[in-house]
């Protein structure tokens, strides 16, 4: 067991290496083991809610380092890609056969961070749609509403799975190596104690109600820093 798992995170490490070098893309790790264990904790005195977003709410680029590698991946993308896109990618490849599973919580998370660590490699989104930031962590409006009877189910694999650019699903797949090894809840206070949430909610208590753009600008420049990427300048359209 021990030999398989170190066998799949030299894997995984490999394929965030072959994406630096191709694309000059990076995705943060999530190693700070106190943070981890501050997340668990607080995890463990909020597991409760009705879903991914709890009940529907109302209410010129510098960069550090050599500059502009993301022409490398032709900005990414021949045509148009949308939120639902990118989740029925993270749902084609979960590891069902070793009993991985991702729930509708689960995967707003897995879209949110693919959607920030985009912004904050190439100054621009990789879907249009917004991201809000509901009481239960960052909440894409329309997979809200294709999910929202699922519950804390495990979701099922798409019916049909569209063929995404190659250097696209490269990066989908680092994001989902990074973050698919946690658990929902996991994954939702992690986005608690970012600024991106944190900051768009302002003083509103955690279960409060909310349905605030999370700004692209703020998680670009946020995630940004922690790649050592500064951009200037409004967003590039996707």
């Amino acid at each position: 067991m021990r030999h398989a798992r170190r066998t799949e995170r030299r894997k995984a490490t490999g394929r965030r290496d072959r994406l630096r070098r191709s694309s000059g893309a990076a995705i943060g790790r999530t190693r700070d083991r106190g943070t981890a264990r501050t997340v668990r904790a607080r995890s463990e005195r909020t597991r409760r809610g009705e879903g991914a977003g709890g009940k529907h709410e109302q209410g010129g680029a510098q960069r550090s380092g050599k500059e502009s590698r993301c022409g490398a991946l032709g900005l990414m993308a021949k045509k148009k890609i949308d939120a639902n896109m990118v989740a029925d990618w993270f749902l084609s490849h979960v590891d069902r056969q070793s009993g991985d599973s991702i729930t509708h919580l689960k995967l707003q998370k897995l879209v949110y961070y693919a959607q920030a660590w985009f912004l904050a490699n190439f100054n621009k989104p990789i879907f249009n749609e917004d991201v809000q930031a509901w009481a239960h962590g960052p909440v894409v409006p329309s997979l809200w509403k294709r999910f929202k009877d699922s519950g804390w189910d495990a979701l099922p694999p798409p019916t049909t799975h569209r063929i995404l650019d190659g250097k696209i699903e490269e990066f989908l797949k680092a994001v989902l190596d990074e973050y698919g090894k946690f658990e929902a809840k996991f994954l939702e206070e992690m986005t608690h104690q970012e600024l991106p949430w944190k900051k768009t909610r302002g003083n509103l208590p955690v279960h409060a109600r909310c349905n605030a753009t999370i700004p692209k600008e703020m998680m670009r420049d946020f995630y940004g820093k922690k790649i050592k990427k500064t951009w200037k300048g409004p967003i590039l359209p996707s």
